[in-house]
């Protein structure tokens, strides 16, 4: 396979998460997160079914897929200039502070950026880029099993008088911009955003175990690139795969429905396994996704299926900051204010809607610009004082 070529299952795989994201961003309200007040009747009898279905599909499964990706990307670009006879390590750190700065500037509008969050982990696949495979594996098993979240487990099955680590503690935070989200102004949302949105999103990505989970997924991103997992790894290898991870999330769906039955309700080892369970079960319907859309496009159904993806996918970090301006005038109160009137149903037609024409929009800017916007952008200023075809070796 000629590497500088883009991987179309790749592309279309990452389009598949970007959609997921983008239907639950909805689905949340872009932050205004909040039951509306003035329902509207149209649809309203499928809020709990579309609502409810967006997040048993989607939640916990599309970031994932996108975060794996990400440490993919990194080593399928970090492969090319080493095969030119340079070390990307340097210049990939300056990439990962303009992310940064992508990802502050995307909070000011929507608290709930991932953008920081990879920027800071992402130094953790330059610090292991020459790491051996098996080194890799380790750590990306470790951190997926989440050690401290465990550890929770263990110690509340030992004593039950155990305190379990709080899960609440951004609450207040979100609190405060959902308020700004539905009563104030544009400035009012920035506002909150740079001090109570910030510190939300970091606590929450804290206690939800992504501090462990993120990592670990761009580390088995990498080794999947490595490996030429899309690509070249046998079929029968995927197969495997999806009925192993089939077989894990049926069994930890069976378990989590066993748990409130057997264990006392607030008890520590039903709070602590219950949370375990779950993003378990997540991470295992995460792979379930990856391996069948692979099994899928290797058989052409999912190229004729999802091939309208790749070029949505190509364009990510364009069609990851966009859907928040979008959001903040369909549902805040500083524009349209559909907050009001929205439920589940509504919501998911709406980022459906937004689908379609982010589809339209990225054929129309590879066609006539070869990427988006933001790409170009982060391209062009990733490479200044020096060239992508004559890049200027590392230290």
């Amino acid at each position: 396979m000629n590497r500088s070529r883009r991987i179309d299952v790749v592309d279309a795989l990452r389009g598949l998460a970007l959609a997921g994201i983008l239907i639950l961003h909805n689905n949340e309200k872009f932050d205004a997160y909040i039951s509306p007040d003035q329902p509207w009747a149209f649809l309203s009898s499928l809020d709990g079914f579309l609502g409810g279905g967006v997040y048993h599909l989607f939640g916990g499964k599309s970031y994932a897929i996108f975060s794996m990706l990400f440490g993919f990307s990194f080593w399928i670009q970090y492969e090319r200039m080493r095969d030119k006879g340079y070390d990307l390590g340097g210049r990939y750190a300056w990439r990962l502070c303009l992310l940064l700065a992508f990802g502050l500037i995307h909070s000011l509008y929507y608290a709930g950026d991932l953008l920081q969050i990879y920027a800071l982990f992402g130094f953790l696949v330059i610090a292991l880029r020459k790491a051996p495979d098996w080194l890799l594996l380790t750590m990306s098993v470790v951190l997926l099993a989440l050690p401290l979240q465990l550890g929770e487990v263990v110690c509340a099955s030992m004593d039950p008088s155990y305190t379990p680590l709080p899960m609440n503690g951004s609450w207040p935070y979100w609190d405060n911009v959902t308020t700004a989200c539905v009563n104030g102004g544009f400035l009012d949302v920035i506002r909150t955003n740079i001090t109570a949105g910030l510190k939300a999103n970091l606590i929450w990505n804290w206690e939800a175990g992504r501090g462990f989970h993120i990592p670990g997924l761009f580390l088995l991103g990498m080794l999947a690139a490595r490996r030429r997992a899309f690509t070249e790894m046998r079929s029968r290898s995927w197969i495997a795969i999806c009925l192993l991870s089939l077989a894990a999330a049926l069994v930890l769906g069976r378990a989590n429905a066993w748990i409130p039955g057997h264990l006392a309700d607030g008890s520590a080892l039903r709070i602590t396994l219950g949370r375990l369970l779950g993003t378990y079960a997540n991470l295992a319907g995460m792979l379930l996704m990856v391996s069948a859309f692979i099994l899928l496009w290797r058989v052409r159904i999912g190229e004729r299926l999802f091939g309208f993806l790749i070029p949505y996918g190509r364009m990510s970090l364009t069609n990851y900051v966009i859907p928040g301006l979008v959001g903040l005038f369909v549902y805040y109160n500083c524009g349209l204010g559909m907050w009001h009137h929205f439920g589940g149903a509504l919501c998911t037609l709406t980022g459906l809607v937004m689908l379609v024409l982010q589809i339209a929009f990225s054929r129309w800017c590879l066609k006539r610009l070869g990427q988006g916007p933001l790409e170009k952008l982060w391209r062009r200023l990733m490479w200044i004082g020096g060239n992508p075809d004559k890049p200027v070796k590392s230290a």
